[in-house]
């Protein structure tokens, strides 16, 4: 049983709330420092005075393998919020007919391409790791996150303007679209 309105097939979306500097204390809130500083191995005291550092200094970026494990650990869980708020949710509901199941927004279970951008996602070479994040977890069971998906990346940020070439030439956005997004 779906509730509410249903979600559009395809759909590209940005959250401004949990970026990777400007925006951290977004990442901060949503995830829980203590996730952030066991994702990078550090304490918490640390990771927040780290945090603060970039907060402060939008322009850093990281310098040693401290600040890269945090960084990671931030763009991992911005990876895991930003899909969670897309995905629908399954619940369980019941009624005189005994147990169903009601599903709330989209379905993204069966997604089996994800395209990653941005600054944290194509300087690094641990794209694929980062990315994982945006699939099901076994610890969020009625999260309908992507089960599996093959992992693109879009290193010169050309998907803004294919959707728009798209428009008029579609075959050519995806000819190089083929061309230009890579496995992570």
């Amino acid at each position: 049983m779906l509730k509410g309105l249903p979600e559009p097939y395809i759909k590209r979306t940005v959250e401004g709330d949990i970026g990777m500097r400007y925006s951290i204390r977004g990442i901060v809130d949503a995830a829980g420092i203590k996730t952030i500083a066991e994702l990078a191995g550090m304490s918490e005291a640390r990771a927040e005075e780290i945090i603060s550092m970039f907060a402060a200094n939008t322009d850093l970026l990281p310098t040693d393998d401290e600040t890269e494990r945090l960084d990671e650990a931030l763009a991992c869980m911005a990876v895991r919020t930003a899909v969670t708020r897309h995905a629908g949710r399954i619940e369980e509901a019941y009624s005189m007919m005994g147990t169903t199941y009601v599903q709330t927004g989209k379905d993204l279970r069966k997604v089996h391409k994800l395209v990653v951008t941005g600054g944290s996602l194509i300087h690094t070479t641990n794209t694929a790791k980062i990315a994982s994040f945006a699939l099901y977890d076994q610890k969020d069971p009625t999260s309908l996150r992507p089960l599996m998906a093959d992992v693109l990346v879009d290193r010169k940020y050309i998907i803004a303007a294919m959707g728009l070439l798209s428009e008029k030439y579609p075959e050519q956005a995806l000819s190089i679209m083929k061309q230009e997004l890579c496995r992570a």
